[in-house]
């Protein structure tokens, strides 16, 4: 007897071969994009406000950022200015920019040795006037005995130290000791002014209140 041809496999074969073939390729599935297919995704981008550069392509684009360093200068202050900073009341300037740094470096820097005037160290040199006079930081007005201070004196000391007394300017070891320039972090010319003008205003108010 002939043996029966497998018709039912060869069938399914057949129809195998037959749907395979109407897929595309493994190959063909990982054919780059055309041109035309590119140029939509584009289109559709910038429609939708995107950019078409690459993240690496915009931080190259985009312009460096630049910080300005303002110089670090004193303040310029008028005659008048200085009088107001100087004689004013506390109730009158202690909202004022230049009081509360002031207040702010004196008590980080100073108030140690100098709290309320006072000297912790030497006490016959306070900053109360009488003081300050003995030792060339002030003189008495003869025409009305008012108390005046020697700016350039106490100026000095506050930059480039003396006694047991550190130095805060940034030039302080050029044109200091340089054993009293071991600030890690000098001053800024606005503060140095700014803690100038609070020792004078509170030497004024005879250092009495909270100022």
């Amino acid at each position: 007897m002939a043996a029966r041809r497998p018709h039912g496999r060869l069938c399914l074969l057949a129809a195998a071969v037959v749907t395979a073939s109407s897929f595309p390729s493994r190959a063909e599935k990982l054919d780059e994009p055309s041109a035309d297919f590119e140029a939509s995704i584009a289109s559709e981008m910038q429609a939708q406000g995107f950019s078409e550069a690459r993240p690496a392509e915009q931080a190259a684009a985009a312009p460096a950022k630049t910080t300005e360093m303002k110089p670090d200068a004193p303040p310029i202050l008028t005659q008048e200015e200085l009088i107001k900073r100087h004689e004013s009341p506390f109730a009158q300037v202690k909202s004022e920019d230049w009081y509360v740094n002031g207040r702010q470096v004196f008590v980080a820097k100073c108030a140690g040795c100098h709290m309320a005037g006072i000297n912790t160290i030497a006490r016959n040199k306070t900053l109360y006037w009488a003081d300050m006079i003995k030792f060339g930081m002030a003189y008495k007005n003869p025409s009305d005995g008012t108390y005046e201070p020697q700016e350039d004196a106490i100026r000095s000391i506050i930059r480039y130290g003396q006694g047991n007394m550190p130095g805060y300017a940034k030039d302080c070891q050029e044109k200091g000791d340089v054993l009293k320039c071991g600030v890690v972090a000098p001053l800024s010319e606005v503060s140095l002014q700014d803690v100038q003008d609070f020792v004078i205003n509170r030497a004024n108010s005879n250092w009495s209140g909270r100022g």
